[in-house]
């Protein structure tokens, strides 16, 4: 951390009026607790379930890291056990606390790598854009595809590809636009449903096997 100017610190308060409570009664407490303020704006709150609230354009509890500038850093991720660099979109920002890391992270377009050998599958990347809570990836917009080989020698487009906190992919969605696929070895058509990576048995750790 050491030079580090585009950070800071933001401290829950201990009171909220009534009518700045957004939430029920009972969640009162959480919403102090979450509630957004930008430190260079004393008009900028973020209330819990206010449409502001989606922007996500204020400081949080807890220590709040901003990328500020597409390109600004390079990244470096973890998937699947292999090392991928690329530049920090300007979107990207962050708040610690001690239940984790959250907050939002992405590649710049065109600096993540277009494709990628994970598993030994050949991996294509249109986007790389995650959400975290508490360092759990609560969401994405992750697309792409990928090249099941020989027998099968399809391609299987997703979207929201998810992963374990270790780097793991985890599970995505099937766009609409997957369509039917044909295997060539059966002379058959499929259609996808779904698409999820299972861990071989006993290793649910080992980030760089899977299937």
């Amino acid at each position: 951390m050491l030079g580090l100017t585009n950070a800071t610190f933001a401290m829950a308060g201990a009171f909220l009026r009534g009518n700045d409570n957004t939430a029920s009664d009972d969640d009162g407490a959480a919403a102090i607790l979450l509630t957004g303020a930008n430190t260079t704006s004393a008009n900028l709150i973020e209330r819990p379930e206010a449409p502001r609230y989606a922007i996500g354009a204020a400081d949080y509890a807890g220590l709040n890291v901003r990328a500020i500038a597409d390109g600004m850093f390079d990244a470096r991720s973890v998937i699947a056990g292999s090392p991928v660099t690329y530049d920090l979109r300007g979107n990207s920002k962050y708040y610690l606390r001690l239940g984790g890391v959250s907050g939002i992270h992405g590649g710049v377009g065109g600096s993540f790598p277009a494709t990628l050998t994970l598993w030994g599958y050949s991996f294509g990347f249109s986007n790389y854009s995650l959400a975290f809570l508490d360092n759990e990836n609560v969401a994405s917009r992750t697309d792409g595809y990928i090249n099941l080989p020989n027998p099968s020698d399809i391609p299987v487009e997703f979207a929201e590809l998810k992963f374990t906190c270790p780097g793991k992919p985890e599970s995505a969605e099937l766009p609409d636009r997957t369509g039917n696929k044909y295997l060539a070895y059966w002379n058959a058509d499929i259609t996808a449903h779904s698409l999820s990576f299972v861990s071989n048995i006993g290793a649910d750790c080992d980030v760089a096997t899977a299937s």
